[in-house]
C-alpha cells in the first residue's frame, strides 16, 4: 500500500510543459508533462504511466481505473492518506452533457467516467487524476496526467 505518510523523497521537476491550448476556465486540454531533473528508479510503488495509442477510442461502458489521494466521501475536507483506486465506466458524452449533469461542459477532448447513480467517481478518489482504460492493469494508461 502507498501512503502519504511513507512517501519517498520527492523528485525534482526541471520543467512543466502545459498543453498549449489548455483553458483554465473550462479545463479543456487539461494535460501536462513533467520533465524531472534525473531518472527515476522504478519499484513496487513507483511505476511509469503509459499513454494509450493516439488513435485509441474508449467506448462508453468501458471499465477504467482511476487512483489518487482524493477525498473518499462527498464534502470531506481532507483527502485520504492512502492511495485509493476505484473502477469507473466511461459514460457517453451526450449523457454527461445533459443539462441535468454537466450541462455541455464536457468537450470532445474529455472523457466522462463514473456512475450515474453516484458513489463512484474520479473526483472524490483522485481530484481529477489519471484515468486508465487499459485492458492490462499492470501498467497504468493515462488519458489525463495532471490536474
Amino acid at each position: 500500500m502507498v501512503s502519504q505518510t511513507m512517501l519517498p523523497l520527492p523528485e525534482m521537476v526541471e520543467k512543466i510543459i502545459v498543453h498549449e491550448s489548455y483553458d483554465d476556465n473550462t479545463n479543456n486540454y487539461d494535460i501536462a508533462l513533467l520533465k524531472l531533473t534525473h531518472y527515476v528508479d522504478y519499484s513496487n510503488s513507483i511505476q511509469p504511466v503509459c499513454l494509450p495509442a493516439y488513435d485509441k477510442t474508449v467506448s462508453p461502458g468501458t471499465e477504467c481505473w482511476t487512483s489518487g489521494f482524493g477525498t473518499t466521501e462527498e464534502g470531506a475536507d481532507r483527502g485520504s492518506t492512502s492511495l485509493m483506486e476505484v473502477t469507473v465506466d466511461i459514460i457517453d458524452s451526450s449523457v454527461c452533457n445533459r443539462n441535468t449533469v454537466y450541462n455541455g461542459q464536457v468537450s470532445q477532448n474529455m472523457l466522462c467516467a463514473g456512475d450515474m447513480k453516484g458513489g463512484k467517481d474520479s473526483c472524490q478518489v483522485s481530484g481529477g487524476g489519471h484515468l486508465d482504460p487499459s485492458e492490462n492493469q499492470t501498467v497504468a494508461t493515462s488519458t489525463q496526467l495532471l490536474t
